[in-house]
């Protein structure tokens, strides 16, 4: 099932186009690599993917339900924290419920016996089941090599 859908979109600024009739789609687990020169639009393209700006012609679709992180490439962050701690600030619906399972968690530590929380476990974990959380801190590493990445767009 594709997830995210960009169907030949093209952005300009001025008479200098960025990027012209882009097209591709995304399904889950498929990754992404994007490169290209300073300038030549690829932070333009993951805004637009991202619905954080629009296209001039062309559109992107995201299946219902499915939700799109964006960090920008220089981010401010509030003290010196992690990568890891960083992405974990966030608020999409694997790290709201990664928060909710660590605070539940901590809970049954201090009241392993309490029902009430046992039955709130019961029905989290499914839906960590269901989103792939269980692998989300789970070390990245960053090299082409290790991404197998099935598309790459080369912007001008």
């Amino acid at each position: 099932m594709t997830i995210i859908s960009v169907d030949a979109i093209s952005k300009q600024y001025g008479t200098r186009a960025l990027f012209e009739d882009v097209s591709f789609g995304l399904t889950r687990g498929d990754r992404l690599g994007v490169i290209g020169v300073n300038g030549s639009g690829k932070s333009t393209l993951l805004r637009i993917v991202a619905g954080l700006e629009e296209p001039d012609i062309g559109q992107v679709t995201v299946a219902s339900g499915a939700h799109i992180a964006y960090l920008r490439q220089m981010p401010e962050f509030e003290g010196d924290p992690t990568v890891l701690e960083a992405v974990f600030a966030g608020n999409s619906p694997t790290v709201r419920l990664l928060r909710a399972y660590e605070e539940l968690s901590a809970r049954l530590e201090q009241r392993p016996d309490d029902a009430r929380l046992l039955e709130q476990l019961s029905v989290l974990t499914p839906q960590m089941d269901a989103l792939g959380a269980w692998d989300a801190e789970r070390p990245h590493v960053v090299s082409s090599a290790s991404w197998g990445c099935t598309t790459w767009l080369m912007p001008r």
